[in-house]
């Protein structure tokens, strides 16, 4: 971790030694509450004397970098880790990468592999966007260059003013709720949202709970920040409280991120007696929830549950996106929170340097704006449904006595559960070999019982032929 100090340099030894520990902590080598070498092992290691080393270490104590403590040593101060710009730990980060291979990692690139180099002859259940031929299909009125330049010059903070103010009423139509345009902050997705709360709101050393499963929060984001996670288990109804209020009795908990509506991998969407209590318990910890909403708009029915963020306002950041429905290609989000909030989440965009290009918030606004968006969103929706209806039907008549599934109220997912023995990774390799690609679960968690099914890609004839290589394979 540390070089050896150049002798032949005009500077004393104790100077160097101050810059590189300065530098690791820059580069995030080094976080908040990271505990030093002892003053005999680094004077060891950098063969230098243990002077040399206290001197160091007391000056960067003045300075407040280090923190020293008897009986704990010396530690990297929380006040300096909150002065220092948020920087990847890209050491960290590029040896995950670097890691010898897992049958889960090997499994996830023999997936990956086929996609890229077989599209046409291979059954895609398993890539999580929409295809392009479900993606609905608006007429753009004609923009000129000089429009765009207008608007750009307008832009608020906040994003498009046209659009924050279209989406407000568009999510007041689908849920009954209607964000204040002040506490609306337009993102680059979901992704980027999550991103910009994270650098805000969490710091090094923090704990979070996630939901376990859970596609989206199995990205190394939270373990390059030095966040720590804890998983909270699903049932039929959502997040399991028992289970987190009990966690709540010896660790304390920042924040919660959660899928309420139509969750991925499990397609479970929390029911309005779950919704309520969870709210409840987090007001009472004070603990933020992070509701993650990116499936949010693609509920089968008119009638859906209330928002999180509804029953909360204060206490929760609703994150939503546009590009389940538009295509991934329109790297749209929002984030809804106090003002106060977002004013934070702005100077991390701006300390980042990440604005928002004007070009897919006018495209966008232009498509809410007309009248056929609802008609052409609601269609998808029914479109989306009908696969669904059509894989689950197929699966309970064929497969009832091997699998368990749950016809979600959203989204593109089906979610299936083996009931007989404890599966393997290597029990799935059979849909590889027939070029069928699903998600099955032990790419999230150490279990292999499940498999997460991306309807939309799937023809009824493919539907079936996987379904057939499962009940083969099965019985």
């Amino acid at each position: 971790m540390f070089g050896k100090l150049d002798r032949t340099l005009n500077q004393p030894l104790y100077q160097q030694l101050m810059i590189l520990i300065k530098e690791k902590i820059q580069m995030g080598e080094l976080v908040a509450g990271d505990r030093l070498p002892s003053e005999r092992q680094l004077s060891e290691l950098l063969e230098v004397n243990r002077s040399t080393v206290i001197r160091a270490y007391d000056e960067l104590a003045v300075e407040g970098v280090l923190t020293r403590k008897r009986g704990s040593g010396t530690l990297v101060s929380r006040e300096t880790w909150l002065q220092t710009p948020r920087q990847l730990n890209w050491k960290k980060y590029l040896a995950v990468n670097e890691q010898v291979t897992t049958p889960a990692t090997h499994y996830k690139k023999q997936l990956q592999d086929k996609v890229q180099l077989n599209p046409s002859s291979i059954i895609d259940g398993y890539t999580g966007d929409l295809p392009q031929q479900m993606i609905p299909s608006f007429n753009l009125t004609e923009m000129k260059w000089h429009d765009f330049l207008v608007a750009s010059s307008d832009q608020e903070p906040f994003g498009l003013l046209s659009l924050r103010q279209a989406l407000s009423n568009y999510i007041d139509q689908q849920f009954g709720y209607q964000m204040k345009l002040e506490e609306l902050l337009l993102t680059a997705g979901g992704q980027q949202s999550l991103f910009f709360i994270m650098n805000a709101l969490l710091q090094s050393g923090d704990t979070v709970a996630v939901e376990a499963p859970s596609y989206f929060y199995s990205l190394p984001m939270f373990d390059n920040y030095g966040i720590r996670t804890e998983t909270i288990p699903l049932d039929s109804e959502g997040i399991n409280l028992n289970y987190f209020e009990a966690l709540l009795e010896h660790q304390a908990i920042k924040m919660l991120f959660v899928t309420p509506n139509y969750q991925n991998p499990t397609t479970i969407t929390m029911s309005l007696e779950r919704k309520k209590a969870l709210v409840a318990l987090c007001e009472r910890h004070q603990i933020i929830i992070v509701e993650d909403d990116v499936y949010g708009l693609l509920g089968y029915q008119n009638q859906q549950l209330p928002l999180l963020k509804s029953l909360s306002p204060d206490n929760v950041l609703y994150v939503g996106s546009l590009s389940k429905v538009l295509g991934k290609t329109i790297q749209l989000g929002w984030i809804n929170a106090p003002s106060r909030v977002l004013e934070v989440l702005i100077k991390v965009r701006e300390e980042w340097e990440q604005p928002l290009s004007i070009f897919p918030q006018m495209l966008v606004s232009q498509l809410m704006a007309a009248p056929e968006f609802s008609l052409l969103v609601a269609k998808l929706r029914q479109e989306l449904f009908q696969k669904v209806c059509t894989l689950y039907q197929l699966v309970i008549s064929e497969l009832a006595n091997q699998f368990s599934v749950t016809l979600p109220s959203g989204g593109y997912y089906l979610w299936l559960t083996y009931q007989g023995r404890l599966l393997t990774i290597n029990d799935w390799q059979f849909l590889l070999e027939q070029n069928i690609l699903v998600f099955p679960s032990f790419l999230l968690t150490e279990h292999a019982q499940s498999i997460r099914i991306n309807v939309a890609n799937l023809s009824e004839e493919q539907m079936k032929t996987l379904v057939k290589a499962l009940k083969n394979h099965f019985e």
